[in-house]
């Protein structure tokens, strides 16, 4: 007969935080990405850390829920990929679009494209500007 065993808390509150992380990476505004991204990126670790040690808690109690901490675990470590992609890809927007500005700003001649774009001369070739065309003034 099997005796009535507990499930492991470290694996439930691994579960809780893992449930509110994705939550809030999904409705996490953009005006705070960078900041947004960090914290999804610092819970799945804490849920990751709570889910090792919960297994190893359930190995010593003999407790339940081993498969609550492996499947956190799993969970923990695919959300933390997700958030750190998130993170280099949206940097490396951010890097590009400064990018094009200043290759436009060194451009002899812009013309606007009426569409949000412009158009760069060069001294050989001319180049399509993602990005609003920028002033010296806007980069003091």
């Amino acid at each position: 007969m099997e005796e009535n065993k507990k499930t492991n808390k470290l694996s439930i509150v691994a579960g809780i935080i893992l449930i509110l992380d994705f939550i809030f990476s999904i409705f996490c505004p953009m005006s705070i990405a960078k900041i947004g991204i960090a914290i999804i990126i610092l819970v799945a670790l804490l849920a990751i850390i709570l889910s090792i040690v919960g297994k190893i808690q359930i190995k010593r109690n003999n407790e339940k829920g081993k498969g609550l901490a492996i499947t956190c675990m799993v969970l923990g470590i695919i959300l933390f990929v997700y958030a750190c992609l998130s993170e280099v890809i949206l940097f490396a927007i951010e890097d590009i679009s400064f990018n094009d500005s200043i290759i436009c700003e060194q451009a002899y001649e812009c013309k606007d494209n009426n569409d949000g774009t412009s158009t760069c001369k060069f001294s050989e070739f001319e180049i399509p500007c993602s990005t609003k065309l920028l002033t010296s003034e806007q980069f003091k």
